[in-house]
């Protein structure tokens, strides 16, 4: 029941005047209850609901900047994809993907660091725009 009702207040905008899709909210839902996370790059509507019940937000950035570090994509194919999304009418925060890669990478280095991240998980996480839960 407190499924339902957390998500009609976000569709009608009561938890914080803001009125959200229904797939959205009930998204954000779906991670509160059952400990999720939300992927989002609309992050100025789902930072409300999210930092009020503590549930992590990644966005397209930092899935794209994990696969590239984690070598399930190549920076190439990155770069693509990205390129694709935008020319689908995709919002993202810029207009190639190695502007974000060169924020990412230690010291603009252009290829994949090894698997393991040297600066620890929490850096790591850190520099890829995850939010943990406290």
């Amino acid at each position: 029941m407190t499924h339902w009702i957390d998500c009609r207040r976000l569709v009608r905008g009561t938890f914080n005047g803001v009125c959200l899709g229904s797939g959205e909210s009930a998204a954000m839902v779906h991670a509160r209850f059952d400990h999720g996370i939300v992927a989002s790059n609309n992050h100025r509507d789902v930072s409300a609901y999210c930092d009020r019940y503590e549930i992590p937000i990644i966005d397209t950035s930092a899935i794209m900047l994990a696969a590239v570090d984690r070598r399930v994509l190549s920076l190439d194919e990155a770069c693509s994809l990205w390129s694709r999304m935008l020319r689908a009418g995709r919002w993202l925060p810029t207009d190639n993907f190695m502007e974000v890669w060169r924020g990412f990478a230690p010291s603009g280095i252009e290829v994949a660091a090894s698997d393991e991240c040297p600066l620890g998980r929490d850096e790591n996480d850190r520099r890829l725009g995850c939010r943990s839960r406290t």
